[in-house]
């Protein structure tokens, strides 16, 4: 039954984070592997054991989390066999999951060999759990896709604390009150041999005091979120915009149809449209909606200079730009004087398989078919640093696509001091599937994070505009041409999050050490005792 339990909770944490009236049940999907844990914990069950418990919850949750991947077949823009694209996006969706559900069941061994406190363990099934999803954010093969405070995105108020410790933080308190509430639900339990339930107990009033103090934590952070809606820092705003968002809905494929209408005509004419609708201050182009260096063609730099010229506004279009033999997925600023931006913002964080192959020559011989995802025939280098743009309305930070899930990046644009950030992402390999909306959900807690408004433009959608509270005030639904227009306001106001960074996380794994070091050291002196009670009395 347990590991029903466990499978069905797996899936239901992600779905969680997908179908929004679910979000509740973020809360409480977790306690099956909670109570599995402190099984395991307690009775000393052996490592293989501990290991298939947490990959029985693990897994499931990553295999529908990364759902997604189907939506890649038939992969018509890499040009290969419908058989063979099956195989690519199988291996992805399998890969990906096995990996990061492989790390997530270490930590259940991690888990059982340090408990050393039994009133403890929602606290340290919290923090590992915290710790896990950091985790992500590290190597080439780190993806935060899945976060737990992707469920609360719909009610602002829940993800306000985000701007004290990180939405990070936000999942540690979920899984906070399902360690609580599954806690408490394993001492009501009377388990047979192995991970068999044998008989319940009937003392239900044990639960009390964990559906009370579980009610607090949440309320707290509701009241909290509340709070830091109503008493908004409007004195510290700077500058309002008047901007427009350009969703083209050019499909991947289309990128280079010689059919398909121009890119750059199209876009021109949906920037016109904009500026018609009121978008005065500053338009935004998504991903690589211009297929080839712009900066290189004379006749895609004139015509755009001069939009932004007879506009007077800041043009921000998402292209390729080639330095030094080195290419860039990038965004690139023409200003309202026709002067085109030196140095543009390059993606930092790209996408392997995708723009460039991680261990080319192992991956090569062992998956060649994860070799044919690359769509590019020369690698695209990583952006170096956050390239903000002092313009008339305040300085403005950009993230790329990739860039937006990953929290230290949008931190270090604040940091650098961005007041508004630009986000440009393609996104039209996931039609309209459940990645789009929580890719644009991450925006969301990257807004609430750093205390910024965020312009979103997306290729296919969802474009969106987000305030700093995370708050979508407008947007376009996916797979649809358009234009998103409205306002956006600068802020110079820092959350403690964006002054700290990630220092809760830092918390979370010395809590993990002490209960380490302090099981470490009642071992120790069992071992002790052992030997001074087995020496000869003299």
């Amino acid at each position: 039954m347990i590991w029903i339990l466990l499978i069905l909770g797996g899936v239901l944490t992600a779905l969680a984070q997908m179908v929004d009236w679910l979000s509740p049940l973020a809360f409480l999907s977790m306690i099956p592997a909670v109570i599995a844990l402190c099984r395991a914990a307690e009775q000393k069950l052996r490592f293989r054991k501990v290991y298939l418990i947490g990959l029985a919850f693990a897994l499931p949750y990553f295999l529908t989390v990364f759902h997604w991947f189907f939506y890649l077949y038939p992969m018509e823009f890499l040009g290969v066999s419908e058989g063979y694209a099956l195989l690519i996006v199988i291996t992805c969706w399998l890969g990906l999951s096995l990996l990061q559900g492989t790390t997530f069941a270490f930590f259940g061994i991690f888990f059982r060999q340090c408990s050393a406190r039994p009133k403890l363990m929602p606290v340290l099934f919290a923090a590992v759990w915290t710790f896990s999803e950091w985790l992500q954010t590290l190597t080439w093969a780190g993806v935060p896709w899945a976060r737990l405070a992707l469920s609360q995105t719909d009610s602002l108020a829940m993800i306000q604390s985000a701007n004290l410790f990180g939405s990070l933080f936000v999942g540690f308190l979920i899984a906070l009150v399902n360690g609580i509430l599954g806690y408490a639900v394993y001492r009501l339990l009377d388990f047979g041999s192995g991970l068999h339930i044998a008989a319940v107990s009937r003392e239900w009033k044990r639960l009390i005091p964990a559906a009370l103090l579980s009610v607090a934590i949440v309320a707290a952070n509701l009241g909290y979120g509340l709070l830091s809606i109503v008493m908004d820092r409007e004195g510290e705003e700077e500058n309002t915009l008047s901007v427009g968002l350009i969703q083209g809905n050019i499909a991947s494929g289309e990128k280079w149809d010689e059919d398909a209408e121009d890119p750059l005509d199209l876009h021109l004419r949906l920037s016109e449209e904009a500026v018609e609708a009121g978008a005065s201050d500053l338009i935004l182009w998504a991903e690589t909606v211009i297929n080839y260096p712009v900066k290189k063609s004379s006749y895609a730099t004139e015509r755009i200079s001069a939009f932004a010229v007879e506009h007077d506004v800041y043009l921000f279009v998402g292209t390729f730009d080639r330095v030094d033999g080195k290419n860039y997925n990038a965004i690139l600023c023409f200003f309202p004087d026709g002067s085109v931006e030196e140095t543009p913002y390059g993606k930092q964080h790209l996408v392997p398989f995708g723009e460039y192959l991680p261990m080319e020559d192992l991956i090569r011989a062992v998956l060649p078919q994860l070799a044919g995802l690359n769509m590019y025939d020369s690698p695209i280098s990583p952006g170096e640093d956050s390239a903000i743009l002092d313009t008339e309305y305040g300085k403005i930070g950009r993230l790329v696509c990739f860039d937006s899930i990953y929290e230290p990046l949008a931190r270090k644009s604040t940091a650098d001091g961005a007041e508004l950030l630009l986000l440009s992402t393609n996104d039209s390999w996931y039609l309209d599937s459940p990645a789009v909306y929580q890719h644009n959900a991450h925006a969301q807690l990257r807004a609430v994070e750093n205390g910024r408004a965020i312009l979103r433009a997306a290729n296919t959608g969802i474009s969106s505009l987000i305030t700093r509270h995370g708050q979508v005030t407008d947007y376009l639904d996916p797979l649809v041409e358009g234009v998103v227009v409205g306002t956006a306001t600068a802020s110079t106001h820092h959350t403690l999050y964006s002054c700290i960074g990630d220092l809760w996380v830092a918390l979370c794994f010395g809590f993990m050490l002490f209960e380490a070091g302090t099981r470490i050291g009642r071992w120790v002196g069992k071992k002790r005792m052992q030997t001074k009670s087995s020496l000869p009395k003299t």
